[in-house]
C-alpha cells in the first residue's frame, strides 16, 4: 500500500515539464527534499498550481523520495517577488543552490524556514543581493559545510571580497557551478 501524506513544500526545480510526463524536485519541511510527479490524468489540473516562489501544501501519494502529487493548495504566493526579472533571477539562485547543496529525503527545517524567509524579504523589498550572499552562507552553515569562525567580520562588510568568499566556499563543497550565479554580478 502507497503512504499517503500532506505535506507544505516549495518547488526547487521543474525537471521534465512536457505533454507526456510532469516531474519536479520539491522542498518539504517534513521530508526535506524530495522528487514529485504528477499523474497522468490530473497533470493539466495540478500543474497550473506547481510553480516557483510557491508554498504549497499538496497530498502527496508515494513511497520513499518519488512521491505523485493528489492535490495541491498555495498557501502563499510570493507574487511581488515574480513582478522583477532581477529578483526572479535572484530567487533562482536561492532555489538552484538549496537544490544543489542538499541530498534526497534529508529534512533539515531550518532550511526550509530560511529559504521562505529569504524568499519573503526578496518579495517585500528592493532588490539587494547582499541578501543571497548571506542565505549561501547560512545555508553551507545549516549544512555543516562551513565554520563561520573561521570568516572575517571586515570581509562581510564588503560585497566584492564577501561574494569572492561565498564563491571559494561554493567551489570547494560543488562539483559544478551554479547556472544562476551570474546572477550576482
Amino acid at each position: 500500500m502507497l503512504e499517503q501524506s500532506k505535506e507544505k513544500i516549495i518547488l526547487l526545480k521543474k525537471d521534465n515539464f512536457n505533454q507526456t510526463q510532469a516531474t519536479a524536485v520539491g522542498l518539504s519541511q517534513e521530508s526535506g527534499k524530495l522528487g514529485l510527479r504528477l499523474p497522468a490524468g490530473a497533470k493539466n489540473k495540478l500543474a497550473q498550481n506547481l510553480d516557483f516562489f510557491k508554498i504549497l501544501e499538496v497530498s502527496l501519494a508515494g513511497r520513499s523520495n518519488n512521491k505523485t502529487i493528489t492535490s495541491i493548495k498555495v498557501v502563499r504566493n510570493f507574487s511581488s517577488l515574480k513582478r522583477n526579472s532581477e529578483k526572479i533571477n535572484q530567487g533562482y539562485y536561492l532555489l538552484e543552490l538549496t537544490d544543489s547543496l542538499l541530498t534526497w529525503g534529508d529534512p533539515v527545517r531550518d532550511v526550509f524556514d530560511l529559504l521562505i524567509k529569504s524568499l519573503s524579504i526578496i518579495n517585500k523589498q528592493k532588490l539587494n543581493l547582499f541578501l543571497s550572499l548571506v542565505f549561501s552562507l547560512k545555508l553551507l552553515k545549516l549544512l555543516g559545510f562551513l565554520d563561520q569562525t573561521k570568516i572575517k567580520k571586515s570581509v562581510l562588510a564588503d560585497y566584492k571580497r564577501f561574494k569572492k568568499l561565498v564563491k571559494q566556499e561554493l567551489d570547494r563543497v560543488l562539483e559544478k557551478e551554479l547556472n544562476t550565479w551570474q546572477f550576482l554580478e
